[in-house]
């Protein structure tokens, strides 16, 4: 019986320091919380692998502690956790990065993953291990999305390294050796395979593909490519965009094989909404210069002299205008164009020339450019994701944060830009010579002629029955004009319409 009221008193003591403790309460007993223990969620390829290499290992107690919440899901927290860990061992150390990459991909902070990615591809096959190989089976098919929609950077250095790594065999490889062909503006006909359809980059890598084969003048092989790859691909699609820059590509082909009609049929699909509607319009008057249709291109200069149009960089249209009014006889109009060109394209010659001599630093134009675009894009996502680590794990120290090498890569596109500018401003200056030189020669030809002709010329009055005062009649015109002056023009425009 004693014993029993010892008991009793004990377990009343405990219940009230207990009582205490839940009303906030003081009290001399402490009480030290352990978290549950939460079982693995084993719920896909990469965790029941990374467990079974976990198993095998000897993982000491702090390791132990991240690879709980790890395996329970708690990425976050497992990060947390293991931000100042040194592994002892190369396997733990594989196996801790890989679980890493794993995380910072659940969390959506890609350039994490990214650069994890690439430290262990850069120094031994990582696409080849267990870990490796389940990572790209989980993940492999998304990374263009995140490529895209993200935006990566690698230095000169690291560009080279990775050439260095194509051949390892992995979704996730491929698609960073797509991205980085597809910013350079190469060929990539030896990665087209691996592509998906719906790959947001499958689309790029065709146009690039073509675009090379067509500038060999492989014709036939670009429009094999485009019938067993891209259309199947544009069925899928809806975007007006993308459509008209299908139908721009393939109008560009049928240009250089001479199909002239044909090209100009798909320079008309281009509906006025789409941002390619200007560029297919001032592409299409080479067509019809090229079929000797100058009363077309005379309609679809005049189209493109509308205000609306006034700011689009388009030398040639004045060019392609000029000539078609010489053939088509409009001597003024021909001047007209001349000075045109002139007071259009000196201001962009004078921005080009502001430019290289420092300034102005903007963008020649506001055209989509992949290698820019993703640039920028890298340059936002990266800022934002950083400060999202920051706050969730403290500082962050970033290795080969380079901003400044980022915004001389795009400096240096953005002066690829000028350049290109430069040459078709030239090039379309070269050509407004030639019409000038061919206008002249025209002029003096038909100069000649009237001389020869000027003898021969007929003059005699005629009385009207309804008008009493006279008219000159030239007979070679068969016109009645009531001036000379009016009479000379038009005996250069007769002269010049046959061709003399």
């Amino acid at each position: 019986m004693k014993y029993f009221l010892l008991l009793l008193i004990s377990l009343q003591v405990y219940a009230k320091s207990g009582a205490d403790l839940l009303q906030g309460g003081s009290s001399k007993y402490e009480v030290k919380v352990y978290k549950e223990y939460k079982a693995p969620k084993l719920d896909n390829v990469f965790m029941v692998q990374a467990y079974g290499s976990y198993r095998a290992l000897s993982i000491d107690k702090k390791l132990n502690q991240y690879f709980d919440l790890f395996f329970a899901g708690d990425n976050m927290e497992s990060l947390a956790e293991i931000k100042n860990y040194i592994p002892i061992n190369e396997s733990i150390r594989r196996l801790l990065v890989t679980t890493k990459m794993y995380s910072f991909w659940k969390l959506d902070m890609f350039h994490a993953f990214f650069n994890l990615w690439k430290k262990e591809s850069f120094q031994f096959d990582f696409s080849r291990t267990e870990l490796g190989v389940a990572l790209d089976e989980l993940i492999g098919g998304e990374v263009s999305k995140k490529l895209v929609g993200n935006g990566v950077f690698l230095s000169a250095d690291e560009i080279v390294k990775l050439k260095k790594i194509k051949t390892q065999r992995s979704k996730i490889n491929q698609s960073i050796q797509t991205y980085f062909a597809l910013q350079d503006g190469v060929n990539a006909l030896d990665l087209l395979a691996g592509l998906d359809l719906k790959d947001p980059m499958f689309i790029p890598v065709v146009k690039t593909i073509v675009t090379d084969l067509a500038g060999k003048g492989e014709l036939a092989t670009a429009a094999k490519i485009i019938k067993e790859k891209l259309e199947p691909r544009i069925e899928l699609e809806s975007d007006k965009d993308i459509i008209s820059d299908y139908y721009l590509l393939l109008a560009r082909l049928l240009y250089q094989a001479k199909a002239y009609e044909a090209s100009s049929k798909y320079y008309s699909y281009i509906p006025d909404t789409s941002r390619f509607y200007m560029t297919a319009q001032s592409e299409r008057m080479w067509n019809s210069f090229m079929m000797k249709d100058y009363a077309r291109l005379l309609g679809e200069y005049k189209t493109l002299k509308m205000k609306e149009f006034e700011h689009f960089f388009t030398p040639d249209t004045h060019v392609l205008g000029a000539m078609a009014n010489l053939k088509l006889c409009y001597f003024e109009d021909v001047n007209q164009s001349f000075n045109a060109f002139i007071n259009a394209n000196k201001i962009q010659a004078q921005r080009i020339k502001d430019f290289f001599d420092g300034k102005i630093t903007s963008r020649f134009n506001t055209d989509s450019n992949f290698k820019i675009d993703q640039l920028n894009l890298y340059k936002m996502t990266f800022k934002n994701e950083i400060e999202r680590r920051n706050i969730l794990f403290g500082d962050v120290q970033e290795e080969n944060l380079t901003l400044e090498d980022v915004n001389k890569s795009i400096q240096n596109e953005i002066i690829r830009e000028y350049q290109n500018a430069q040459k078709i401003l030239e090039a379309s200056l070269r050509r407004m010579r030639f019409a000038k030189i061919e206008y002249l020669s025209t002029m003096r030809r038909l100069k000649v002629k009237m001389a020869q002709n000027e003898n021969k010329d007929q003059i005699h009055f005629i009385e009207s029955g309804l008008e009493k005062d006279k008219k000159i009649v030239f007979p070679f015109d068969g016109v009645i004009f009531g001036d000379e002056l009016f009479h000379y023009n038009s005996r250069v425009k007769k002269l010049c319409k046959a061709g003399l």
